[in-house]
């Protein structure tokens, strides 16, 4: 179960899981002529919110992080099988959630730390976009090409610090879809394969220390 920071990273996801798929055969297989995904989304709803009592973004992720291990104490019968994997950007967005995760696990975890993933404890973990060349900020959307950022649809340009966007430009959800999706047999979708290779990882380690309940 991947959690990311936003709806359109689920698409981004997707869309380069089923254009890497034969590079990634723990994330995705090819079945009868299709690519089956191998991993879940957890998206956004009124359950994660009622339920789980989780916020929207990095914010929600944050406060998964901190009452993790509590909420798992609720349940007498809680699979564990697959690791749960907070996805986000490596910039000012989760500060939360590295401190958060710090807090749980006394890992060093910051905007310059490189490491491929990092255990929080039980199931849980956490991987950052790759850094930037400087070993800074850099977001999911950094990822693509440049021709890709700057697609204007009906004459607006991309602005990746809003969801929806408004009379002057379109936001993530739009790029996602009408940017990302409809174009995701031609996307070179490259730039992920180190992303995906953290989640690899992720599910690798996973296997190696989780016991049987």
């Amino acid at each position: 179960m991947i959690v990311t920071e936003g709806i359109s990273d689920i698409t981004y996801l997707h869309c380069a899981i089923r254009s890497l798929a034969k590079k990634f055969p723990s994330l995705a297989k090819e079945e009868d002529g299709k690519i089956k995904r191998l991993v879940n989304f957890l998206k956004p709803s009124t359950t994660t919110r009622d339920v789980l009592n989780l916020g929207h973004g990095s914010a929600g992720q944050a406060q998964l992080v901190a009452q993790y291990t509590n909420s798992l104490k609720k349940y007498a019968h809680k699979p564990m099988d697959h690791p749960v994997i907070i996805l986000c950007g490596n910039d000012d967005g989760p500060k939360e959630v590295f401190k958060k995760a710090r807090g749980k696990s006394r890992l060093d975890i910051s905007l310059e730390t490189t490491d491929p993933f990092y255990a929080l404890g039980e199931n849980l973990y956490l991987v950052k976009v790759l850094e930037g060349p400087s070993l800074g900020s850099k977001e999911i959307e950094d990822l693509f090409q440049p021709i890709l950022l700057d697609k204007k649809i009906d004459g607006k340009p991309f602005n990746r610090k809003q969801e929806r966007g408004d009379d002057t430009s379109y936001g993530k959800v739009i790029f996602a879809e009408k940017v990302v999706r409809q174009n995701a047999a031609s996307i070179d979708f490259s730039s992920f394969i180190e992303l995906l290779s953290r989640i690899d990882q992720c599910l690798i380690h996973y296997k190696t220390v989780k016991t049987d309940a």
